[in-house]
C-alpha cells in the first residue's frame, strides 16, 4: 500500500509489526520513499530481509490470506 506521509508509514509498520509479529520475527522494517508516475511522493512499508523471491511471495500470500496488503520489490 502506499501512504501519504512518512510518519503514517512508521505508525503502519509500527502496527504491523505487533500484528504479524509470527511473520516478521528476525525481519527488518524500513519505510522508503516512492515516486509515482504523477511525481507525488508516496511512501511504502518493506520488509526483509527474505532468502529468495520464492520466500517473499510466500510471505505475501500469507499476509493477504490475512487481509493485509503485500507485494514483492526487488532488492
Amino acid at each position: 500500500a502506499s501512504l501519504t506521509s512518512e510518519d503514517v508509514a512508521r505508525q503502519t509498520w509500527s502496527k504491523a509489526s505487533a500484528t504479524y509479529a509470527d511473520l516478521f520475527s528476525g525481519l527488518e522494517g524500513a519505510v522508503v520513499p516512492a515516486t509515482l508516475a504523477d511525481k507525488r511522493t508516496v511512501w511504502r512499508v518493506q520488509v526483509g530481509p527474505l532468502a529468495t523471491r520464492d520466500a517473499a511471495e510466500a510471505l505475501c500470500g500469507t499476509l493477504r490470506a490475512r487481509k493485509a496488503a503485500c507485494f514483492v520489490v526487488a532488492p
